[in-house]
C-alpha cells in the first residue's frame, strides 16, 4: 500500500482529517472494528507512514475484544496499550499517564509531544 493510499484509507475511517496530516499527533485512540480498515490494519498503516511521529506516537486500542489473545494482537500490531470497553475512566487515565508522561520534554518511548499550543 502506498503512503497516499494509506492516508486516504485513514481519512475515510475518520482517523485523520483532511488538513491535519501535516500536524503531529499526540495520541491515537483506535477501535478494532471499523468499516474499511480495522484498528490493527490502521495501526500498521500509521506505523509505516513516513513521518517522524508515526513510530512513536502512542496508539491505544479501545475495543470490546477483551481476551488475552486480543491484547497480544494489539501489541503485536504496534499499539501501545489495549483498553476493553466499557473503559473505566481510572484505567484510561492511568494508561494515558504511563504512555504520555513526559520528563524533560521526552516520553519513555522517545516521543516528543507537540505542546506548542499550550500558553505559559
Amino acid at each position: 500500500m502506498t503512503e497516499s493510499t494509506t492516508v486516504s484509507s485513514l481519512r475515510s475511517e475518520g482517523i485523520c482529517g483532511s488538513t491535519s496530516l501535516n500536524e503531529p499527533y499526540n495520541l491515537v485512540l483506535l477501535d478494532w472494528k471499523m468499516p474499511e480498515m480495522d484498528g490493527l490494519e490502521a495501526t500498521a498503516a500509521i506505523r509505516a507512514l513516513n513521518r517522524p511521529d508515526s513510530r512513536v506516537v502512542p496508539i491505544i486500542a479501545m475495543t470490546a475484544n477483551a481476551f488475552d489473545e486480543d491484547v497480544q494482537r494489539s501489541l503485536q500490531a504496534g499499539m501501545d496499550a489495549h483498553l476493553s470497553k466499557p473503559v473505566e475512566p481510572e484505567h484510561l487515565y492511568q494508561t494515558l499517564g504511563e504512555l504520555i508522561y513526559v520528563k524533560d520534554g521526552v516520553s519513555r518511548k522517545g516521543w516528543r509531544p507537540d505542546i506548542s499550543h499550550v500558553i505559559k
